[in-house]
């Protein structure tokens, strides 16, 4: 019981480490399948841009719903 408060820690580490790791992975994936040019043309570059991010950050969001709920899933199957 004496290593437990270290474990935490760890723990925590761990879970915000895997989170950055998924999160950025899922952002990269996002945006090479984004349609930037199409954004581009229909929104003028800015416009496109940032139409383009928002479902850059919202398909990234998206993932991490699905990730929680799988999880969850995972976790209530075991019990």
């Amino acid at each position: 019981m004496a290593a437990a408060p270290f474990d935490v820690p760890v723990a925590v580490v761990a879970g915000v480490g895997g989170a950055v790791v998924i999160g950025a992975t899922g952002v990269i994936d996002h945006a090479f399948h984004e349609h930037w040019g199409e954004d581009i043309h229909k929104d003028g570059v800015v416009g496109g841009v940032l139409h383009g991010s928002g479902h850059v950050l919202s398909q990234t969001g998206d993932d991490f719903k699905r990730l929680g709920k799988d999880v969850w899933g995972g976790v209530k199957s075991i019990f």
